[in-house]
């Protein structure tokens, strides 16, 4: 009964979440995905660093695409058909503009019920259900039930999150430390030229969203859990045994290890979807970790035989952490 409540709860607040306003500047990209994917397109989310800032013009709109068919999103061409579904998501880039202003965008597409598959945990990897344990906007939904949908599975890529966090971090803790150091365990899991304390970052960024959503998170797992009376801050204490402990922390190693080999073919394939792919990773790598990268027109034309170098060089460097 208290699971059913704490995720009505949920439901609540992450559907009002997800239905405030998202910039006007962002309309045009609406049009220009439902001009793109016509009645393939299901429904658009944002997300992101430009949503935390809340300037659309601040490096690129990251937004994920759902569409009801792959085959129907790519009616001429298979092959990107069948590399979206074999490795979802494929990953596209576009910009328009409005006034005098240019938005960019690196957009996600995935089918929906692909991405409800991702946010559940049948799904091993945090890919998806780490990045919509985030604030999200919804831009567009092709319908009401189409809405239902992604409410739904928004709330479940929390559940999942939580659910396989709680184990992995010390028996005590407070919302700073479950998602701060969730969010970290999760970041590790790709490729990512982030700082440190970036993980940290990102919770205070929108502390009052997820300090909200702790309580009821905790209590729509099946894990035993009592609150901690503290004259400061709210404490949790989790009931697991060592075993428990020792099992989580064995699946997010293997995450890690996974993850690794998803992030390089991932990026292997957007070299060849995503224009300007490789000056985009070389900017993304700078503005992270303030480390400049060269990118030679031998390197644009041949990243498969060029490219191998540089990440490794990045990896011994500890730019792009394990």
């Amino acid at each position: 009964m208290q699971q059913l409540s704490s995720r009505k709860q949920l439901t609540n607040f992450i559907n009002r979440h997800l239905n405030q306003l998202a910039p006007s500047d962002l309309q045009p990209v609406s049009a220009l995905l439902l001009e793109k994917y016509a009645d393939a397109l299901q429904a658009i989310v944002y997300y992101g660093s430009c949503l935390r800032s809340n300037n659309p013009y601040d490096g690129l709109i990251d937004l994920y695409v759902l569409v009801d068919q792959y085959a129907k999103a790519y009616p001429k061409k298979p092959v990107a058909a069948f590399a979206n579904w074999a490795l979802p998501p494929n990953v596209f880039y576009l910009e328009t503009g409005t006034g005098e202003q240019t938005i960019r965008v690196k957009y996600a597409l995935l089918s929906i019920s692909d991405f409800e598959k991702a946010t559940s945990p049948a799904w091993f990897h945090s890919y998806i259900w780490g990045r919509f344990s985030q604030p999200s906007r919804l831009l567009y939904a092709r319908n009401a039930q189409i809405k239902q949908r992604l409410v739904a599975a928004l709330v479940q890529a929390h559940i999942t999150f939580i659910s396989r966090v709680v184990p992995a971090i010390n028996e005590q803790f407070d919302s700073e430390t479950l998602w701060s150091k969730g969010l970290a365990l999760s970041y590790k899991t790709e490729l990512r030229p982030e700082k440190p304390d970036r993980s940290l970052e990102l919770y205070r960024a929108d502390q009052a969203y997820y300090d909200a959503l702790t309580e009821p998170l905790l209590k729509s797992i099946d894990i035993e859990i009592e609150t901690v009376a503290d004259a400061q801050t709210q404490h949790y204490q989790s009931k697991l045994t060592k075993q428990q402990r020792q099992i989580a922390a064995m699946l997010w190693t293997i995450r890690r290890i996974q993850g690794k080999l998803l992030s390089i073919t991932r990026l292997i394939k957007a070299l060849f979807t995503f224009q300007g792919g490789v000056d985009y990773i070389a900017w993304k790598i700078e503005r992270h970790s303030g480390v400049n990268i060269e990118v030679t027109d031998k390197l644009r034309k041949f990243p498969l035989i060029y490219g191998w170098g540089i990440l490794w060089k990045l990896h011994r460097q500890g730019v792009l952490r394990s």
